[in-house]
């Protein structure tokens, strides 16, 4: 499509009060070049006076797609405090003030001492029961202790909003900071107690002081919008000098788990296992509360084990040492110290590293109940009734289609737990009669969290098409039909051949030259070739939607070539060439498959939405027996690169350092097209390098080897074959080489 200046300036303008400098011109050609639905989100950002400049500016660009396009409040929209208790002052809290050394000089704040900051978490505040008996215990030990009351911003229902709040507590956390360092305190005399999202806050204040804080201690850390994300936005061990987690509910989202399975500080705590904690139900889910109506009973079940990881760290302060002992998982039952055991809390030592186990009583101080109330805001259950239409016998139907099973149960009380707001688009679900039954239904659970809560289309509306060509028919397709064995049987397709299947990305369709050529090369090796068109599905501009479609068209794929086995053909004869968005559609027919798939070539595998995922959502090793990966536009979305930097297959390979490819243009911002309204020629210099893989892979067939070098690093520059020895980048690389290569290649065919 074609843009005039005055609609690219108009586009920025329905959207942006900032200022129209380069970065923003460089998102206005961003938003027409990957989906012009996605600009008025991605531009969107904040800056906040009232903080400290370091820290007063908010977006939404990567690593920070994890909150659903929600930004950070303001400090005074969350009505931030931060309450200082002394032995001076053991009930009566004092207010300190980021910037104001005056709030430290009238206080009992004292400089010699170290200093404890206590963050809650969702749906909490300052003066949760938790909260106040850990001020106490750290109280005996003579310190500074700076409770961090976020109520405002951590109040429920809305769980997203709650989540990107933590990127301003933190913010400010860390400008108090510095504040008391002006004073003559260092930031390695602090240490940040989180519980669930306070344990991330204490990541951002970590960050934010650039690994210079003493210790931060991450109380369950909290998953949703967190887990398979990067250390950019996680909690994570280079965010203090110490780092330490203690997992009690690491169990998966669905199962109604609240904290991360992730092993993020320099020593993680997963006592009795790290879920299922003693004194908590062990079975979260209760039929009988649930249709009696107890509602807040059923939610203090599933939240119990969560919320043990504070109750433990109190006691562990004058109490219990909770001896731990290391071990390899979670559950691997250890007692013997082998190279050292340590403590569990409060007296964990910075000197030791990984994984540790160790196991609690029920009761205070081994643990269990003492005086503690589970607190909750009531305004997040008060109106279960209304919103699930019924009561006590709770319909998804406002929502979803699908039969209220224990599942469909089970996700209305975790939308309970962490805020009713995101139910309608949790419990979404989609099935597909027209589909194979294993692959058939999609939902929007984990891991699937990467596409803005879009389900995949149908194949129907998708319009997904397999044609095959072969030595016999190399200008003519014939439609193959998965689980249509006829298909088969009345085309040219022959199970003793090797079969290529070619897979677009976004915007594509089988028609693109690319595949044209690639398909006449491979023909040249007399094996089956299928085309997948799905160019409904992959259209502009929503990318978001085309992104939750590879999903189905995985599904299909594997489908087919299932139906393709009943003839006689093998998934280990099989190998899925995908660029952009196709590779990862190829990682989608890998999982189906088991790993069963003979190999997967990546073509420039797509970054948005997948980059920064887990392996579940994303192409990766063992998807195939064998996965070779090439990059060729490997660098930051911001500076319009498409294609992933992550090392995923067996063998990857980053010709010419892995972007700005030879012959596509050094500066892919060319002001003079952008202010003459050439946005079609704009746009293709900006996807140059990303288009420049599957050229490669196809001039490799035939005609260039493409020689490579094992290498350290993607610009490591090297040219010597070593001990593990070269291979060749694309069509003709082999099994049994690992890691990743570098090459060189020349700016016109055959490169």
């Amino acid at each position: 499509m074609q843009y005039s200046v005055k609609q690219v300036l108009d586009l920025f303008v329905s959207c942006s009060s900032g200022s129209l400098d380069r970065n923003m011109f460089l998102l206005v050609v961003l938003a027409l070049a990957v989906g012009q639905n996605l600009f008025c989100d991605a531009i969107r950002s904040v800056c906040y006076d009232e903080m400290r400049a370091e820290f007063r500016c908010f977006d939404l660009w990567p690593p920070f797609t994890n909150t659903n396009f929600h930004l950070p409040a303001s400090p005074t929209s969350q009505n931030i405090q931060f309450k200082l208790f002394t032995t001076h002052n053991r009930h009566n809290a004092q207010i300190l003030r980021a910037g104001d050394t005056n709030s430290f000089h009238s206080s009992h704040w004292d400089k010699r001492h170290d200093t404890k900051i206590i963050v809650h978490g969702f749906t909490s505040d300052g003066s949760t029961s938790w909260v106040v008996d850990m001020t106490a215990a750290l109280l005996k030990h003579g310190v500074n202790v700076i409770v961090v009351d976020w109520a405002a911003g951590a109040k429920g229902p809305n769980y997203i909003q709650a989540a990107a709040n933590t990127r301003v507590v933190g913010g400010q956390i860390a400008s108090l900071i510095l504040t008391a360092e002006q004073l003559g305190s260092a930031p390695s005399h602090f240490h940040i107690i989180g519980h669930s999202l306070g344990s991330h806050i204490g990541g951002y204040a970590g960050s934010y002081l650039k690994g210079r804080l003493g210790r931060i201690s991450g109380l369950d850390a909290a998953a949703p919008l967190f887990e398979n994300y990067g250390n950019d936005v996680k909690l994570d061990k280079t965010d203090a000098m110490f780092v330490d987690a203690i997992h009690t509910d690491a169990e998966a989202l669905h199962e109604a788990g609240l904290g991360t399975v992730d092993e993020i500080g320099h020593v993680d705590f997963f006592p009795n296992g790290g879920r299922n904690m003693p004194g908590c139900s062990a079975d979260k889910f209760s039929w009988v509360q649930l249709l009696t109506g107890q509602i807040s009973a059923l939610t203090d079940d599933i939240s119990c084990s969560h919320g043990r990881a504070p109750l433990y760290f109190t006691a562990s302060i004058n109490d219990n040492l909770f001896t731990s002992y290391p071990c390899a998982t979670p559950d691997g039952g250890c007692t013997k110290c082998g190279s050292g055991c340590t403590s569990m809390g409060y007296h964990a030592t910075p000197n030791f590293r990984g994984l540790f186990v160790t196991t609690t009583k029920a009761h205070y101080p081994c643990y269990g109940y003492r005086s503690i109330n589970t607190r909750r805001t009531k305004g997040a259950f008060a109106i279960v009734p209304s919103f699930c239409r019924v009561s006590p016998y709770w319909s998804d139907r406002s929502c979803n289609q699908a039969t209220l099973d224990h599942k469909m149960f089970l996700r209305v009380i975790i939308a309970l737990a962490v805020g009713q707001n995101i139910f309608c688009t949790a419990i979404r679900r989609v099935c597909y009669d027209e589909m194979r039954d294993e692959f058939r239904c999609f939902d929007l659970w984990p891991p699937f969290t990467n596409t803005n809560f879009h389900l995949p289309a149908s194949p129907s509306k998708q319009d997904i098409q397999f044609k095959l060509f072969t030595t016999h028919n190399r200008h003519s397709p014939q439609l193959l039909k998965e689980r249509d064995l006829h298909s088969f049987h009345h085309s040219h397709w022959n199970h003793h051949l090797d079969t290529k299947i070619i897979v677009h990305g976004f915007t594509g369709s089988s028609e693109n030259p690319w595949i044209t050529d690639m398909v006449a090369e491979l023909l040249q090796r007399g094996v089956n070739v299928i085309v997948v068109d799905w160019q409904t599905g992959a259209k502009a501009p929503n990318y978001f939607q085309a992104a939750a479609n590879c999903r189905v068209v995985g599904a299909q794929i594997a489908s087919l070539i299932l139906t393709a086995e009943e003839l006689g053909s093998s998934a280990a004869n099989v190998h899925v060439i995908g660029h952009s968005l196709g590779a990862q559609i190829g990682g989608y027919v890998g999982k189906s498959l088991k790993g069963r798939l003979g190999r997967i070539s990546g073509l420039d595998p797509a970054a948005p939405l997948f980059e920064n995922y887990g392996n579940d959502v994303r192409l990766e090793r063992t998807d195939a027996m064998f996965v070779d990966v090439m990059h060729t536009d490997a660098e930051p979305l911001h500076e319009f690169g498409m294609g992933t930097v992550d090392l995923i297959g067996h063998v990857d390979f980053f010709p010419n350092g892995g972007n700005n490819m030879p012959g596509c243009p050094p500066d892919k911002l060319n002001w003079v097209m952008l202010l003459t309204g050439q946005i079609t020629a704009l746009t293709d210099d900006i996807s140059c390098s990303h288009n420049r893989a599957p050229s490669y892979f196809t001039a490799s067939i035939n005609d260039n080897s493409f020689a490579s070098y094992p290498c350290a690093t993607a610009d490591g520059g090297c040219n010597t074959c070593g001990s593990g020895g070269c291979t060749s980048m694309g069509y003709n690389t082999k099994p049994g080489h690992n890691g990743l290569y570098v090459t060189t290649t020349k700016a016109d065919y055959p490169y």
